[in-house]
């Protein structure tokens, strides 16, 4: 790269959804072994698994902008 801009928000938006994403696999992970003992939970592995895949949308926009900082 001939240089690499920075963006302190940007860098910050990727680390929160980051780490949003991974509170929600950790749910996600909870509620898949809870269903068993409590079946009542399985209806909300739908909407988590929901939420992380707009996390993932989310985070691969700003990872795709960040890129874009990178002048080659």
């Amino acid at each position: 790269p001939v240089a690499r801009l920075t963006n302190t928000d940007l860098d910050l938006a990727i680390a929160e959804l980051a780490a949003q994403r991974a509170e929600r696999e950790s749910e996600l992970a909870d509620l898949e072994r809870q269903r068993f003992t409590k079946p009542s939970l399985a209806a909300q592995i739908p909407a988590i698994q929901a939420a992380i895949e707009a996390l993932d949308a989310q985070l691969a926009k700003r990872q795709a902008d960040a890129a874009r900082l990178v002048l080659t």
